[in-house]
């Protein structure tokens, strides 16, 4: 699924499958150029808890990210995927969830997913969320 930014969505079985991973970063690195994406994005809907639709990981060692914590390079096409394909009810074109990533990381955190059809039957994604800082620091230059 691609929007902009390829990823492989992989749908797992529960929870704690997802976060039981312990990828190699090696295989997703030569599978990445394979299938020319920059991601593996891992999610279940067996999440525990009623108001989030997905429990979720993301993997991109291709691009220098072993995993990252919260992304909406990875719900952003989750989102698409979702109604296109009929896992899951968009009623009259619109769907609006909450997934919650990065918490086998320690660093769990809520997106929120909005999509909407256009008139074309183009759909239409936003993601919003809220965000920490978790480093900062200066670099000469």
């Amino acid at each position: 699924m691609s929007t902009g930014h390829a990823k492989v969505l992989v749908e797992l079985r529960d929870r704690a499958a997802v976060d039981t991973l312990r990828p190699d970063p090696a295989a997703p690195t030569a599978l990445s150029r394979d299938l020319d994406t920059n991601g593996f994005f891992v999610f279940t809907r067996d999440t525990g808890e009623e108001h989030l639709l997905t429990w979720s990981r993301m993997f991109a060692p291709a691009i220098g990210i072993h995993e990252d914590p919260v992304t909406g390079n990875g719900h952003g096409p989750l989102g698409a995927y979702l109604p296109r394909h009929g896992i899951v009810p968009a009623p009259g074109g619109r769907l609006s969830f909450t997934g919650r990533q990065g918490a086998a990381l320690g660093r769990p955190g809520d997106v929120q997913v909005h999509v909407e059809t256009g008139k074309d039957g183009e759909l239409l994604v936003s993601v919003t969320g809220t965000a920490a800082t978790a480093y900062r620091t200066e670099l000469p230059v």
